[in-house]
């Protein structure tokens, strides 16, 4: 409860900062002209806004890529209709990264102890780590996206400081022992944007990942291996933010639970939209694209117990990243 209670003092905090940093003052601006003529206004002018544009409308698809990237991810609460926008991109992240597994004592008293991974067997303790992802954006309250992380394989040998069971086989403590690890991720994230000003928008987030792990033990005397799959779900908040009209912020975070399990995801990201030549006929980009670059930082931690109450996993990685993508 205590870690709960500090990520969501955290989430607060750093939605708090952002929103302080929103530009709230073009808010105020009507989205369409004032019925009636202003005071002071040369004789002539129209008294108001022509026919059947009474009401604020979706801006007219441009030439070149949108003028803001709100336009595209986060968007302006003067759009009255509903956009839709694809996604797509990767990242390549640079982890410090922790696992452990932990056993209780057996009814003899036997047994019991911590495995580090990277302490005692010698897996890597930071790692370049790839991810692809698509999402599919209806602009301005919803977006959904999944991400795929690339298989990575580790391994490592060293003494067991604790009794492990891999499929069928026991290795007790003190065993010298090979490992071999094949790990991937897949994660689904829903966004919900009841929030919307004209430069940000904050909202809900739900979250699904399934974690997929391969070990393979080897001794002198025998070798063994089990593949692991494990789902959490996750519930927790975003905040974006466009200070500028190439650029835009993102900070999201949730509590993950299930069962036995539970844990924390902090991701800040920020996206850099450059100005490219358009497609109009001049041999640049076709409209309506958008590439971007991208840069962050992310911290995961999981805990769970497995089919054995006594055994518990924890693993938890942390580092930059950076990426790109488009938007069309």
């Amino acid at each position: 409860m205590k870690r709960l209670v500090t990520l969501a003092t955290v989430l607060a905090t750093v939605s708090l900062v952002m929103l302080a940093f929103a530009d709230l003052g073009i808010c105020w601006q009507p989205s369409v002209p004032p019925m009636g003529m202003p005071m002071g206004s040369p004789m002539g002018q129209p008294m108001g806004p022509p026919m059947g544009q009474m009401g604020a409308a979706c801006p007219p698809v441009g030439c070149g890529p949108a003028p803001m990237p709100m336009q595209m991810g986060p968007c302006f609460p003067q759009q009255s209709c509903t956009t839709f926008s694809v996604e797509g991109g990767g990242r390549v992240l640079y982890t410090t990264n922790s696992a452990k597994i932990t056993r209780e004592n057996d009814a003899a008293g036997t047994g019991g102890g911590i495995i580090d991974l990277v302490r005692d067997l010698n897996f890597s303790q930071s790692t370049l780590v790839g991810e692809v992802y698509a999402g599919v954006r209806m602009c301005p309250t919803l977006a959904f996206t999944y991400t795929f992380t690339i298989p990575r394989e580790d391994d490592g040998h060293g003494r067991l400081n604790a009794n492990i069971t891999i499929g069928n086989t026991t290795f007790t403590q003190g065993t010298q022992v090979a490992v071999k690890s094949l790990t991937t991720l897949h994660r689904w994230e829903g966004e919900v944007y009841p929030i919307i000003g004209c430069n940000y928008r904050a909202g809900g987030l739900l979250l699904g990942e399934l974690l997929v792990q391969r070990f393979r033990f080897e001794d002198g005397a025998a070798s063994d291996s089990k593949v692991y799959s494990e789902f959490l779900m996750g519930v927790g908040g975003v905040v974006e933010i466009a200070p500028t009209e190439n650029a835009y912020a993102r900070v999201k975070a949730a509590y993950t639970f299930l069962q036995n399990h539970y844990g924390y995801y902090i991701d800040g990201e920020g996206k850099f939209f450059p100005e490219l030549k358009s497609g109009c006929g001049s041999g640049g980009m076709p409209s309506g694209v958008r590439p971007y670059v991208s840069a962050g930082y992310r911290y995961r931690y999981a805990e769970w117990s497995r089919h054995d109450p006594n055994v518990k996993f924890e693993t938890s990685f942390h580092g930059p990243y950076v990426g790109g993508g488009v938007i069309f």
